[in-house]
């Protein structure tokens, strides 16, 4: 994060990233909690869940996010962790974004709606 913080440029796409695929996301109605940074917290709902989910990402589409469980948060807000970074392409955060759905769909997850 030094280099970024020190690289206007770097900065500026981080954040430009960060905007695009929050946008991305409530556009289709991804249950994504309000966040002043560009890590976008993806709220599950339920650790096991959570897990399911991060696991499918992995194994069929190539895409790793790290769960977040209780207790480094409380139990029920449980959640996935997307750190977009100034190299991340359009095409990467669409791929992202379908996957996600996809996920959530085939593991059953009632995630909560965007989260205010």
């Amino acid at each position: 994060m030094s280099v970024v913080r020190e690289n206007h440029d770097l900065r500026a796409a981080l954040t430009s990233r960060a905007t695009q695929l929050k946008s991305m996301m409530y556009e289709t109605n991804l249950p994504l909690a309000q966040s002043e940074t560009h890590i976008l917290p993806l709220i599950i709902g339920n650790a096991t869940r959570c897990k399911q989910i991060s696991d499918r990402l992995l194994e069929v589409h190539g895409i790793y996010l790290q769960p977040i469980n209780y207790p480094t948060v409380p139990v029920g807000t449980e959640r996935l962790r997307i750190t977009p970074t100034p190299h991340h392409t359009l095409q990467q955060m669409k791929h992202l974004v379908v996957a996600l759905k996809e996920s959530l769909g085939v593991i059953g997850c009632n995630a909560m709606q965007a989260v205010e």
